[in-house]
């Protein structure tokens, strides 16, 4: 992934379930922030990462038993690669993902709600309240 289609993400509308593949009434396209992760990793890296509606519902509990669930297909990284998963959270619990980009001296793409696509720096985000950020590449 380069900066160019970088730019072409940027200012995707946020949606909940939203994975880039359809269109809704608006006739835009939209992630949400799984949904992005799902969509480089097919499109950058050939990998399907698992879909399912516990992701759509923010229904934490679920959400946690399907992290671990795929968390055995994950290895954590010290240092970030390019186009590995980032997992942030505020607190405890693991609320927000998105993709490491090795550009600009690395730079985290995700997709927010009431932001939609955007990149950030490490530092903005944990200035903007994420307290624990992780880096993972898939491994199985």
């Amino acid at each position: 992934m380069n900066a160019e289609k970088i730019e072409k993400l940027l200012g995707t509308p946020w949606r909940l379930g939203g994975c880039g593949s359809e269109t809704f009434e608006n006739g835009l396209k939209a992630f949400d922030c799984w949904g992005l992760l799902r969509h480089v990793f097919m499109e950058e890296r050939g990998i399907v990462l698992k879909h399912s509606s516990a992701l759509e519902t923010l229904n934490v509990s679920e959400y946690s038993k399907i992290i671990e669930e795929e968390s055995k297909k994950w290895d954590e990284l010290l240092v970030p690669i390019h186009l590995c998963a980032v997992a942030m959270s505020r607190n405890r619990f693991l609320q927000h993902v998105g993709v490491y980009v090795d550009i600009d001296g690395g730079l985290i793409l995700h997709s927010e709600q009431g932001r939609g696509v955007v990149v950030e720096t490490e530092t903005d985000l944990r200035n903007n309240g994420f307290k624990k950020i992780k880096f993972y590449d898939y491994s199985s």
